[in-house]
Parts: C-alpha cells; structure tokens; sequence
C-alpha cells in the first residue's frame, strides 16, 4: 500500500459529468478506505464532496449546512 498515492487519488477525484452524487459519494468512500486516515474518512470525504460537486447550487446547500453528515438527507 502506497499512502501518498492513494491520498493523491482521493484528493484529485472529482465528480464526473453525468455521475451522480450518490456514485460519486460511494467512490470517495472506497477511496479515502486506503488512505489510512482513521476516524476522519467521513470528514474528509464530506469535505471533498463539497469541493468538487458539480453545481454551485448544490455546493451552496451543503456549505449552508452547519452540521453536515454523509447521512444528511
């Protein structure tokens, strides 16, 4: 396992024309699996979905959140 490299993966992965967010969301979370960081894979992942949703009105909904969860609905 190569750290540096799944941590690179994970960060440049962004959501893809006609992907959906819930595809996108379960590949974040098979990414950020290898990258041993514990307890924030959640927040990371939250974080990253945010940064790279396709949609400024999607990003201004989840920015709007204040406690944002990958279970929030």
């Amino acid at each position: 396992m190569h750290v540096t490299y799944d941590r690179f993966l994970f960060n440049s992965r962004k959501q893809e024309a006609g992907e959906g967010i819930g595809r996108f969301v379960k590949e974040l979370a098979r990414l950020s699996f290898t990258c041993e960081c514990e307890d924030k894979e959640d927040e990371l992942t939250g974080d990253r979905i945010v940064l790279c949703a396709r949609g400024d009105k999607i990003r201004a909904k989840l920015l709007s959140e204040k406690n944002l969860t990958l279970e929030s609905p």
